[in-house]
């Protein structure tokens, strides 16, 4: 087994000598378990206190369309005892049994597994969220508006005639997104 010196040491290897880490197979799936453990950290390890928290749709958002990432990312929940989570990740990204098959080490009967277990929805992680995405965590480090604060989304050319109203009154923020 290849410590983790050793590999920093061939990465650094790699660069200096501006070899290709894809010739180098075992690096790369080193590399990306590292980065898989890295991010499950910040949710597992982390208290949502903790400004280095990230919740568990913020790492799947890392990982959207990396099966093999995700199936990882499966796998430690599981070794975590959040089998919960772990078929959340899996229905929510579209996993199959064959992607647990053709990830890092060959480890299909996790994803059957997974596959067979009944999801139960109140033991996965649940993001706090307001009406436009989860909030970042730690919530309690952000400003929530009062109940009684009236707020709008802007999302018509009619409605921008309505912030005319807000000239020459005093005005805490307003929150501009563009999209295309």
């Amino acid at each position: 087994m290849i410590k983790k010196d050793e590999i920093k040491a061939c990465d650094g290897l790699c660069t200096k000598f501006g070899l290709s880490i894809d010739d180098y197979p075992q690096l790369v799936n080193y590399k990306k378990v590292g980065s898989v453990r890295f991010y499950a950290n910040q949710y597992l390890k982390k208290k949502k206190s903790d400004w280095q928290f990230r919740g568990l749709n913020r790492v799947e958002e890392v990982f959207k369309g990396l099966p093999d990432y995700l199936v990882k990312l499966c796998e430690i929940l599981v070794h975590e005892k959040r089998m919960d989570e772990a078929k959340g990740v899996f229905t929510r990204n579209n996993l199959t049994v064959a992607d647990f098959e053709k990830a890092f080490v060959n480890i299909k009967e996790l994803g059957e597994e997974i596959e067979k277990h009944v999801y139960d929805k109140t033991k996965d992680y649940q993001p706090k969220e307001d009406m436009f995405e989860p909030i970042t965590e730690p919530h309690q480090d952000y400003i929530s508006l009062p109940v009684d604060v009236n707020y709008e989304f802007i999302d018509t050319e009619d409605k921008i005639n309505k912030l005319k109203v807000l000239r020459g009154q005093k005005l805490i923020g307003v929150e501009s997104k563009w999209c295309e």
